[in-house]
């Protein structure tokens, strides 16, 4: 895999983050309560 530009790195892991988030909000409630 090429390396990734610093700005590049910077949107997927934002995009991973959000994707991360939004995931664990479909998830039952009570494991974003524990966190």
């Amino acid at each position: 895999m090429e390396k990734p530009e610093p700005g590049s790195f910077k949107l997927i892991a934002l995009s991973n983050a959000e994707y991360v988030s939004t995931k664990s909000c479909m998830r039952v409630p009570s494991d974003g309560n524990k966190a």
